[in-house]
């Protein structure tokens, strides 16, 4: 198995500090944060696309 390097993680956390609706993790579950840290990224995925 790799390690995976520091700024990759480091980056990741950087994109998902941007998204407005997991500065405030409320959630109750597991499966509901889960869920906001996939549409963040499936966010920053389509505006990628978007732009290219």
């Amino acid at each position: 198995m790799q390690k995976t390097p520091r700024w990759v993680i480091e980056r990741s956390n950087a994109w998902v500090e941007r998204c407005k609706s997991l500065a405030k993790n409320f959630d109750r579950t597991l499966e509901r944060s889960n869920a906001k840290l996939q549409l963040c990224f499936i966010r920053l995925m389509l505006k990628r696309l978007a732009a290219a």
